[in-house]
């Protein structure tokens, strides 16, 4: 929608070639901004599938009692590790992974706010040059 916008006013102010620069490097930097997004929201969604399955995990490895053998997947093989080290584990990926989240909000939030200030500044060099001062 705003790429429409920015491209009706483009297309008003003539073939400005400082303008089309500016309007040819804005489209690929939102292209490249969009990715980022799109990547972080990614991201995002796979670090919380894996907190859910981690907790899920957890809360079965509550419900056993102390003396029952667990075993960790590695690869192809299992190894036999106590309950308490597993659990431990498993609380340290959940906070690995929220804090991966939040990392991953704020490069979203950022590439947001960078995109919405690069259309500002092109609005306004069109404006500018629609206006003769």
């Amino acid at each position: 929608h705003a790429t429409l916008v920015i491209s009706s006013m483009a297309a008003a102010a003539g073939p400005d070639p400082e303008l089309a620069r500016a309007f040819t490097a804005l489209q690929q930097k939102m292209a490249e901004t969009q990715s980022g997004v799109r990547f972080s929201e990614i991201q995002i969604n796979q670090k919380q599938m894996a907190i859910k399955r981690a907790a899920l995990t957890a809360k079965e490895l509550e419900g056993l009692p102390g003396d029952v053998r667990v075993y960790k997947s590695v690869g192809r093989m299992f190894l036999l590790q106590p309950q308490a080290e597993l659990k431990k584990e498993i609380d340290d990926r959940i906070k690995s992974d929220q804090a991966a989240i939040t990392q991953a909000q704020d490069r979203k939030t950022y590439l947001e706010r960078s995109l919405k200030d690069s259309e500002e500044s092109l609005r306004e060099m069109i404006r500018q040059r629609v206006r003769p001062q």
